[in-house]
């Protein structure tokens, strides 16, 4: 619940939070009860354009593009890799919403091997060239934090580790000015 949870305080606190991290997440507003959250961990959930209208909506004059990292294995039974690209997909809607498109990865994801698995990672760009949205697909990652401590739980330590590729992005995405609407 924790990739969920910080996709819905990010929109809900857009002048709190300056830039977001999602491992094994869901959209905003993807489900409203346990019933609907577990059938959207396995669909992906509703249609992103309808739930970053949803979340434009919530932001009100607060509304911007949030940075956002997705980071998602490709073998989680329990949040599917589908979740990562409706996530990926509302994000980009909810920032052409708030005045600032995103252009498409070009060419192919970058490659990045460690301990048997494959990051492949994807970088979206605003109109002035800033890289403000990541998505990492770890190949073979089950449901577990890729590259955590061999002594938690929920951990793969053999994956990339991502918890300095997070720090890296959330500091490159210092708060901005936020514009306000009566």
């Amino acid at each position: 619940a924790g990739g969920a949870m910080a996709v819905l305080t990010a929109v809900a606190y857009p002048e709190l939070f300056a830039a977001a991290a999602v491992h094994s997440g869901m959209q905003y507003r993807a489900a409203g009860s346990v019933a609907e959250a577990l059938a959207a961990m396995k669909d992906g959930g509703p249609l992103p354009d309808t739930q970053a209208r949803l979340a434009h909506a919530a932001m009100g004059g607060r509304a911007r593009m949030i940075p956002i990292m997705i980071v998602q294995g490709d073998k989680d039974p329990s949040v599917r890799p589908e979740n990562a690209r409706v996530l990926a997909a509302q994000f980009a809607v909810l920032s052409a919403l708030a005045g600032s498109p995103l252009s498409d990865p070009s060419g192919q994801p970058e490659v990045r091997e460690q301990g048997g698995y494959r990051a492949l990672r994807s970088v979206y760009h605003d109109a002035a060239g800033s890289p403000v949205m990541e998505v990492w697909l770890i190949e073979g990652l089950a449901h577990a934090w890729s590259g955590g401590s061999s002594g938690g739980t929920w951990t793969d330590a053999a994956a990339p580790a991502i918890t300095p590729e997070i720090v890296r992005f959330l500091l490159a995405h210092p708060m901005p000015a936020i514009r306000s609407t009566p």
